[in-house]
C-alpha cells in the first residue's frame, strides 16, 4: 500500500493488479491449450499418414504372399492397427482440447472485460484524487488574480448588465481559466520516471493480444457460447 495515496486509490490499484493476475493466468492456460492442439494435430496427421502408408504396404505384401501370414506380416499388421488407433486417440484428444479451448476463451473474454474496467476505475480514481489535491493547493497569487478579475467584471454599468451580450463575471472567469488550463494541459508531457503511480496503472488500456474482442464485447455471444459448451458437455456425459 502507498500511504501517500488515499485508501480509494490504493484499493483501485490493488483491484487492477488482481484483475491483471487473473487475466494473465487465463491467457496462459489458453495459450498452453492452443499449443497442445497444434502439437497434437501434427502428431495426428503424422500418425494418419503413417497408417495410410502402412495400410498400402501391408495390403500389397498380403496379396503378394497370397494370404500367407508370416511373422513379419503379422507384426506389420499390428503396427498398422496401432497407428490407426493412435491417430484416433489424437483426434479424440484434440476434440477434448478444443472444448477446453472454447471454455478458456470464454473465460479470457470475461477476465479481459474486468481488466479494462479495473484499469479505468484505477485511472479515474487516481485522476480524481490528484484533482482534489491540486484544488486544495491552488496558488495564492492565482486566487488573488481571480478575485481581482471578478471584481473588475462586476463593475459593469447598469446598461451593460442589461445587454443581451452580458455574461456573468463567474461564467467569464470560469471560461477563461478553463480554456487557459486546458490549453496548457495539452502541452504537458508525463515523465514516467517521476510518475510511479501512473507507470503502474498505465496511461492506456492494457494490451489484450489473443483475446476474442468480438466475444468480449458481446454479452449475447458469451451467453450463446456458454450454452453451446453446456450442451456439448451434456451430450458427452450421456455417452
Amino acid at each position: 500500500m502507498n500511504h501517500s495515496l488515499s485508501q480509494d486509490v490504493n484499493n483501485a490499484i490493488n483491484a487492477f493488479d488482481g484483475a491483471k493476475v487473473a487475466h494473465a493466468g487465463c491467457m496462459l492456460r489458453l495459450n498452453d491449450i492452443s499449443e497442445a492442439i497444434s502439437r497434437c494435430t501434427k502428431e495426428r496427421d503424422q500418425a494418419q499418414e503413417q497408417s495410410k502408408e502402412a495400410e498400402t504396404n501391408w495390403r500389397t505384401r498380403f496379396r503378394n504372399l497370397r494370404g500367407e501370414m508370416t511373422e513379419e506380416l503379422k507384426n506389420e499388421h499390428s503396427q498398422r492397427i496401432s497407428q490407426m488407433e493412435l491417430a484416433k486417440e489424437f483426434a479424440d484428444l484434440i476434440n477434448d482440447l478444443e472444448l477446453e479451448q472454447k471454455t478458456e476463451m470464454l473465460g479470457c473474454a470475461r477476465t479481459a472485460k474486468k481488466l479494462l474496467g479495473a484499469h479505468k476505475h484505477a485511472f479515474v480514481t487516481y485522476a480524481e484524487y490528484q484533482w482534489s489535491q491540486a484544488l486544495k493547493n491552488l496558488s495564492p497569487s492565482l486566487i488573488r488574480a481571480i478575485k481581482l478579475k471578478l471584481h473588475a467584471l462586476s463593475m459593469a454599468t447598469t446598461l451593460e448588465a442589461q445587454s443581451e451580450y452580458y455574461i456573468e463575471p463567474e461564467k467569464v472567469v470560469s471560461g477563461l481559466i478553463g480554456n487557459k488550463l486546458t490549453e496548457v494541459a495539452k502541452q504537458c508531457q508525463f515523465d514516467m520516471e517521476i510518475e510511479p503511480v501512473l507507470e503502474k496503472i498505465g496511461l492506456y488500456y492494457p494490451s489484450l493480444v489473443g483475446v476474442d474482442m468480438a466475444l468480449m464485447n458481446s454479452p449475447i455471444k458469451q451467453q450463446q457460447l456458454c450454452q453451446e459448451l453446456n450442451e456439448i458437455k451434456k451430450q458427452r456425459q450421456k455417452k
